[in-house]
């Protein structure tokens, strides 16, 4: 697609603006002046600390900072838990990957919000690298870390990843280790790069040599319009197939049958000497043979779904004083099953429940080192130090398996005022600093120098992202197939609500606002950088370790190509 450059002379006629911004927004706006005098935000009583030189910006940019990634986790946190009260639908479907793209979103806003127009014009260079950088951060660097976390060994046969099985080093062996993802998880993919159209929309005002009959605020409006319909029109889809909140769901039943079944099981297997032997410390193999014994109904070596429901049925294993069945059956099934034939050998079980024993052990050991640490003396300290990192080494979801056994116990309206307490705490936070945040990046930049686009590009996303990317990557690296496929499934859905809904909203403001859309160079460069990946992920569901080479090194590429873009070619 060809731009107008900064010599061209039609270049200023191709700017559309519209210098008559409506009267509530202008209102809005004189409530930030300039540093001197920089007024307390909204939910806050008193007034913050402003400054011009580089190094007090850089301390109020990472204290805001610090605020801001606070926000994203709470809000995070409070998404996943009212996920688990009303499950996947309208609110899985709708107001969690809302509540997903909300940081992004107010930091966007508030970024055209500050001062007159022409204040407003230099900060809302903020705001797009806010969102520039956020999506491409997520398109590339978190897509191809996810990868390398996630890495197991393929199989010769089939040449695809082996469940929880990784033997050889990524790094080493980049062709023979990778990721599998399920087959549902290219259609997020496709869905990221139809979210690319909005940008398109307004681009056409720009085009050279392309008469359009007007040009103006229109495009803007016109593109602000076509992100709020995507935004409902994947939401409705979700709503209507809510695959992805279901992936979660399922994830957050495996973390409540494990926990729950070990629990029984350990009081069932004491007359068989308990699975743990309490004179070493290893796991019994016996007892955990005449468990699957026990339940192995037809004598054929092997746990169907109809044998494990019985076991879950004979462990007790209740939540809410129901027994689950089919469900949690399902679940544990495609946890112990590593060859994907729909039944689980006793080696299987085996492994699985030795798995599973040895992360419960851990939390354990976690759990009790903390309660020495709390209160004992100093040697008692010393040794629950010790327990602390032998357990954080043994086991990788320590934490997840305490907190997922105490959110059973929760009845349903307490963890929903839980989750509303979280994501309201995060909400009032990143409404009450993201001002003051988008300031300090702007008079850092004009104090140093930096153009402001670029430091909020590399910096305000890994506050304002974090929490979507630990969780990825924390998914990722149980190295299974679900959990790799939910990984990717978050990243396209993260992209696409950047595309819709924060996008929306910068189109919006620059329409209200009057200002000037002018940002050929990042809007292309954020436009090749989304369609390569989605390119990527829709070619295959098998993903060698070597892909995450090109993935990761796209996000520095992307920052030369704006560059290049601006001041070889003098787009703007």
């Amino acid at each position: 697609m060809m731009v107008s450059t900064s010599s061209s002379s039609s270049s200023s006629s191709r700017q559309f603006t519209n210098m008559q911004a409506p009267s509530l927004v202008a209102d809005i706006a004189a409530i930030s002046p300039a540093c001197e005098e920089e007024p307390a935000p909204p939910l806050w009583p008193f007034l913050l600390p402003c400054s011009d030189s580089v190094g007090g910006n850089v301390f109020l940019g990472l204290a805001y900072g610090y605020l801001l990634l606070t926000a994203a986790n709470l809000i995070s946190e409070g998404s996943e838990e009212l996920l688990e009260v009303l499950g996947p639908g309208l609110v899985g479907g709708l107001l969690l990957p809302a509540l997903g793209a909300a940081p992004d979103a107010l930091i966007i806003l508030a970024s055209g919000l500050r001062g007159t127009p022409e204040q407003a014009q230099e900060e809302v260079a903020v705001g797009l690298g806010v969102l520039a950088g956020s999506t491409i951060l997520l398109a590339t660097a978190a897509w191809g870390g996810c990868l390398l976390a996630g890495a197991c060994d393929f199989d010769e046969e089939t040449g695809r990843a082996k469940d929880r099985t990784l033997t050889r080093n990524p790094l080493t062996s980049p062709t023979t280790t990778g990721v599998t993802t399920d087959e549902q998880t290219t259609v997020g993919a496709s869905l990221m790069a139809v979210s690319c159209l909005p940008f398109l929309v307004v681009q056409l005002p720009l085009i050279d040599k392309v008469d359009f009959g007007k040009e103006g605020p229109e495009f803007a409006f016109a593109g602000a319009c076509v992100c709020f319909a995507g935004f409902v029109a994947y939401s409705a889809y979700q709503v209507a197939s809510p695959w992805l909140q279901e992936k979660r769901l399922e994830e957050a039943r495996l973390q409540l049958v494990k926990g729950r079944t070990i629990s029984r099981a350990k009081a069932l297997s004491r007359s068989w000497g308990g699975l743990i032997n309490t004179k070493t410390g290893e796991v019994n193999v016996a007892a955990i043979d005449k468990l699957f014994t026990t339940f192995d109904s037809d004598g054929d070596q092997d746990l169907n779904l109809k044998e494990l429901e019985a076991l879950i049925i004979g462990l007790e294993v209740e939540h809410a004083g129901t027994i689950p069945t089919a469900d949690e059956a399902k679940v544990w099934l495609n946890s112990f099953d590593l060859n994907a034939d729909g039944k689980i050998t006793r080696e299987e079980f085996r492994t699985g429940m030795t798995r599973w024993l040895a992360q419960m052990e851990a939390a354990e050991r976690k759990q009790n080192a903390q309660r020495m640490l709390s209160r004992g003396s100093a040697t008692k300290m010393e040794e629950a130090q010790r327990i602390l990192t032998i357990a954080a080494l043994e086991a990788e979801e320590d934490e997840e398996e305490e907190e997922e056994e105490e959110e059973g116990e929760e009845g349903g309206a307490l963890v929903f005022l839980k989750a509303g307490a979280l994501i309201f705490g995060g909400l009032a936070i990143v409404a009450t600093f993201a001002d003051p945040a988008v300031g300090a990046i702007g008079r850092f930049s004009d104090a140093a120098g930096f153009n402001p686009f670029y430091v909020a590009f590399i910096a305000t996303p890994f506050a304002s992202n974090a929490s979507e990317v630990v969780s990825s990557y924390l998914f990722a690296k149980k190295k299974r197939l679900r959990n790799i496929s939910l990984t990717y499934s978050q990243i396209y859905g993260a992209v696409t609500m950047n595309n819709t809904v924060c996008l929306g909203i910068f189109l919006a403001v620059v329409y209200l606002r009057g200002l000037t859309w002018d940002f050929s160079a990042e809007v292309t460069t954020n436009v090749v950088v989304i369609l390569a990946m989605a390119l990527i992920g829709r070619s295959s569901t098998t993903f060698p370790s070597w892909t995450a080479l090109p993935a990761i090194t796209l996000y520095p590429l992307s920052i030369g190509l704006i560059a290049y873009l601006e001041t070889s070619l003098g787009w703007h």
